[in-house]
């Protein structure tokens, strides 16, 4: 397996081509005025895997944290392209919405399981700041 791609988005979408739109690529943060606070972002990943590892079920698992305290899991199964045997790829995108309730540190912790593999991908880090106060005087 070779990561060409792993990384936190404003959004990450595909197309009905299958072609990726990515908007503010490579984000760690984000700032809320108040708590609780919802915000949304995605993740992206591109594998590239060898025929072995594509011969049968792939699968990621993801792992959410936030301040070190577990607050989602979850494995999904993997479409991986096939189409030609030279480039067997995988693209992944998680879009994720969550309710934050205090400036904190989200950890996004994500495994690929293949046949013969088992590889864990680079932590990704989110902060969650509190918005500086803007103070006006008339």
């Amino acid at each position: 397996m070779k990561l060409q791609a792993h990384f936190i988005a404003d959004v990450a979408q595909f197309d009905s081509e299958g072609l990726v739109t990515v908007i503010r690529g490579g984000i760690n943060q984000a700032t809320a005025e108040a708590f609780p606070s919802m915000i949304k972002f995605s993740t992206l990943t591109r594998l590239w895997l060898t025929p072995e590892e594509a011969s049968g079920l792939v699968m990621t698992r993801t792992r959410l944290t936030l301040d070190g305290a577990e607050i989602a899991q979850s494995s999904r199964p993997l479409n991986v392209n096939k189409t030609n045997p030279e480039y067997i790829f995988v693209n992944l995108i998680n879009n994720f919405q969550l309710v934050i309730p205090s400036p904190c540190l989200l950890r996004i912790e994500t495994s690929v399981i293949a046949p013969g593999l088992e590889s864990a991908l680079p932590l990704l880090e989110f902060v969650v700041k509190q918005a500086p106060g803007v103070r006006c005087r008339l």
